[in-house]
């Protein structure tokens, strides 16, 4: 089914007179992807009344029309509405009618006279006021208004669809460069529970579980929503300057955690500057891979994101020998230096596609423009305004509950990668099996990302394939973490090694998701306001899941297994939402009501 969107302005006066008529031929605005994206975007909102303006509804048995009504002037426009979009929409579009009336004004000006003698409606002050229509029609065979399933690019159909390249040299270079840029981040990340294990043994020994918690679950909270500061400024002037800021935080942060004793110490250098120098960097460098891919979007995040679980599996092994041979101070500063060596790869291989890159400019609101030079101030506060999108989250409910799916599941996956090695020393298993059970977790993660990402892409779609895999996995820790772990060492290899495989498609699907419903040229400041709330619940689960373990008792890892497999049920029920208010439109017929739900949760999206 091929939802078509038509948007045309014409007088309120001509509409009034005739408000039974389809949109005029002559006055149809074709609104391209390269002249105006906002301005599509703007109009998207005003279908389901989010914006700024008299906003009502005219059902009939054919078509269904939206009327929303534009005021001119600047300030009901700068209050509700972003100032890209106000601007943009203002004035492109008044600019537009201004040149499109004027070539039909001699047609116009008869029928516009014949309409105010016979209508009894129109004030004083309607010249002041234009009407966009909205007119969405579908397919033959289709019920109307039901199923609105948005293209995997996130473009809104009836635009100029951007093409993808979806292969070649460029584009496999740019995703070996994310690969790359991703290997000390997130391999980081995914080795930080390697890290807690061997610091409470020896610098933090004298410390409470739940003390050193906290500053993991600081670390990750940074890690995870840091991106907010880079993903606007992504979307508007590209990757280069936030990722130079986030790999020179990296390196410092990390050269100053080997000389860390006292768990401040290694909050400030560790959790807060190698964690924002690691998060700045993930959303300029993640977008970049939408720009170049589609169908195989999936696939291409899969290989970028798997240069992370590489370094989860790489550098425990090393950590393990380095822990030994040369002590934590020299571990630590060889991954500094394997960092700044894989970010200096990274921004020589990875370019952002010009296509999407929007400019930031300030405008006056009305139909002309003019640009003005931003000052220091200005641009602090437009950046503290737009970077994490509050609107989405309480309008958009797709993107609400993609971002509660990712958040819940993300928590439940990174505690268990947290406290899995700590469980193994709790029952009774060496230090050198904990780690190499980490390790397998995340080679096997690798390959499950591909397999998942490759079903997703061409069989099932990928939020299908999510809520299957996130159901499914809480049975794992169910049936074999929480009655067999502390039995059998060889279990938790198998355990480690079917959850990794599953893990893998939570790594390289959230990120294509969040991508599918949302447009491309808007991916960063989306994904870092996901990842943004996805932090904030990390900075309070870890604390919970450590007073949950408290002493390491195996009674209470048995509460801490029940504790994240919960949270991954309730993330595949959020996802399942998630997938719902992808796919079905608020005003379908009645009658149609469970055709319309069948319909949606069976659909490949």
């Amino acid at each position: 089914m091929i939802k078509k969107l038509k948007a045309s302005v014409e007088n309120n006066t001509d509409r009034s007179a005739n408000s039974n008529t389809s949109t005029n031929g002559n006055n149809f605005i074709n609104l391209k992807k390269n002249e105006n994206t906002t301005a599509i975007r703007k109009i998207r909102n005003f279908i389901t009344g989010k914006s700024n303006g008299t906003h009502k509804k005219d059902n009939n048995k054919e078509e269904t029309i939206d009327q929303v009504t534009i005021v001119e002037g600047g300030n009901n426009c700068e209050k509700n509405m972003t100032m890209l979009e106000t601007n943009k929409i203002l004035s492109d579009l008044d600019q537009r009618t201004i040149n499109n009336n004027n070539n039909n004004n001699n047609n116009n000006n008869n029928n516009n006279n014949n309409n105010n003698n016979n209508s009894n409606t129109t004030s004083s002050n309607i010249n002041d006021e234009q009407i966009i229509f909205i007119e969405e029609t579908v397919e033959e065979g289709e019920v109307n208004s039901t199923i609105n399933a948005p293209n995997n690019t996130g473009q809104d159909e009836g635009e100029d669809v951007i093409t993808f390249p979806d292969g070649g040299l460029r584009a496999w270079l740019v995703v070996l460069g994310v690969f790359i840029g991703l290997f000390p981040s997130w391999g980081l990340y995914f080795t930080a529970g390697i890290i807690q294990t061997y610091i409470s043994e020896n610098q933090l020994k004298n410390e409470s579980t739940s003390t050193i918690s906290w500053i993991f679950s600081i670390f990750n909270f940074f890690v995870l929503s840091s991106s907010v500061f880079s993903g606007l400024y992504f979307d508007l002037n590209g990757h280069l300057k936030p990722c130079i800021v986030g790999s020179i935080l990296f390196v410092v942060g990390l050269l100053g955690t080997a000389n860390c004793t006292k768990v401040w110490h290694f909050i400030i250098c560790f959790s807060i500057i190698v964690g924002i120098g690691s998060g700045v960097l993930v959303s300029p460098v993640l977008g970049i891979v939408c720009h170049y891919f589609d169908k195989k979007r999936a696939i291409a995040t899969a290989v970028a994101i798997n240069g992370g679980s590489v370094g989860g599996v790489v550098f425990p092994i090393m950590l393990e020998n380095l822990f030994t041979s040369l002590g934590f101070p020299w571990s630590i500063r060889i991954l500094a230096f394997i960092g700044l060596g894989c970010y200096a790869v990274c921004l020589l291989t990875i370019r952002e596609r010009p296509e999407f890159k929007q400019q930031a400019e300030i405008k006056e609101c009305g139909a002309s423009v003019i640009e003005t030079k931003k000052s220091l101030l200005q641009t602090f506060k437009f950046y503290c305004r737009e970077s994490f999108d509050y609107k989405a989250l309480v309008t958009d409910y797709k993107f609400i509950f993609c971002t509660l799916g990712t958040a819940l599941a993300e928590l439940s996956t990174g505690l268990t990668l947290t406290y899995l090695s700590s469980y193994c020393i709790a029952a009774g298993f060496s230090q050198a099996d904990s780690f190499l059970i980490i390790t397998v977790l995340n080679v096997l993660s690798i390959f499950g990302g591909y397999f998942f990402s490759i079903l997703a892409d061409n069989y099932f779609g990928r939020l299908n394939v999510m809520i299957t895999i996130v159901f499914l996995m809480p049975f794992l820790n169910l049936i074999m973490w929480l009655p067999f772990g502390y039995k059998s060492l060889k279990l938790m290899y198998v355990f480690s090694a079917l959850y990794g495989f599953s893990y893998g498609s939570l790594l390289s699907l959230a990120p294509t998701i969040c991508s599918q419903i949302t447009k491309v040229e808007e991916f960063g400041r989306k994904y870092s306001t996901m990842y943004c709330v996805v932090g904030f619940f990390f900075l309070f689960g870890i604390p919970i899941a450590g007073a949950i373990i408290g002493k390491g008792s195996l009674d209470a890892y048995d509460h801490f297994v029940i504790f994240v497999s919960v949270m991954l049920f309730c993330a595949a029920g959020f996802f399942t939402l998630c997938k719902g208010f992808s796919l079905v439109h608020y005003h379908f017929p009645q009658t149609s009501k469970r055709h319309v739900m069948l319909k949606t949760f069976t659909k490949k999206f």
